[in-house]
């Protein structure tokens, strides 16, 4: 039995329903040195340059540097870490403790966010 050649239809090029992390990073920021260079200063560690962090996040996923993006973002928009930790200690009711309060000023910036969330569900 002989096979048809493909049609002229199958030989569309089908574009993807979602875009690639690369694609989405180069559609927000243009490059990927961008997308570091404006969240370098929320993603370095204690006591680490700039160029440190810089160097430290060119080896880091696109998807993790757009999530870390977003989560920067929220932070920001929420007054920085020192106003998410003070309102994650009021909505748990633990705004005098000021070692809780201490030990939230360790987590990371993810981890604060996800425990704000946590935390504004709880008081409803």
């Amino acid at each position: 039995m002989r096979i048809p050649p493909p049609s002229p239809k199958r030989k569309e090029i089908r574009k993807m329903a979602i875009d690639t992390p690369v694609q989405t990073m180069k559609k927000l920021h243009g490059s990927k040195d961008k997308l570091i260079s404006s969240i370098v200063s929320s993603a370095k560690h204690e006591g680490e340059s700039d160029a440190d962090a810089t160097a430290r996040l060119k080896s880091v996923s696109n998807k993790k540097l757009l999530r870390m993006g977003e989560v920067a973002k929220q932070l920001s928009d929420r007054g920085g870490r020192d106003n998410v930790v003070t309102a994650i200690g009021d909505a748990m009711g633990r705004s005098k403790d000021s070692d809780y309060l201490a030990k939230l000023g360790t987590y990371s910036n993810g981890k604060l966010m996800d425990a704000l969330r946590s935390a504004e569900k709880r008081a409803k």
